[in-house]
């Protein structure tokens, strides 16, 4: 059975059980993702909750702060898309698509990447807002 995202944070040495009780009760009170309240408290960063959920998943992890985008591949994915899911093509190896995703687990998003492009999708995880940065520097 997969750890939860809290169990993976509280290991890591994030966010204590005490934090991560408290959050957890804001959670089921606001119904937001378990990662939105811990940064709204600043509990972890977003960067931190994308490494955890990457590892949770077990996905790679990627940071996009210093990445320059390629307008070819960016094309691959349309701009309403990629800010509507915090997605973006950043790779394309022998028909092998590699897709920097906030939430890895929108398979149809995954699905529909590859009924567009006609590759396949290899998802990696990326921090939402370092997605949207990226996306908002595509020429």
């Amino acid at each position: 059975m997969r750890q939860k995202l809290g169990e993976c944070l509280v290991q890591a040495g994030l966010v204590t059980r005490a934090d991560l009780r408290s959050a957890l009760a804001e959670r089921r009170r606001t119904g937001e993702h378990i990662g939105v309240v811990l940064v709204r408290r600043n509990l972890a960063t977003e960067k931190q909750i994308a490494q955890a959920l990457a590892a949770q998943l077990g996905y790679p992890f990627v940071s996009l702060d210093d990445a320059v985008p390629d307008p070819a591949l960016s094309a691959l994915i349309p701009s309403d898309i990629a800010l509507e899911h915090a997605c973006v093509a950043i790779e394309l190896s022998q028909h092998i698509l590699t897709v920097a995703m906030a939430d890895p687990l929108l398979f149809g998003i995954v699905q529909e990447v590859e009924d567009r492009t006609g590759y396949r999708v290899r998802p990696v995880v990326a921090a939402r807002s370092e997605i949207l940065d990226f996306v908002a520097r595509i020429p």
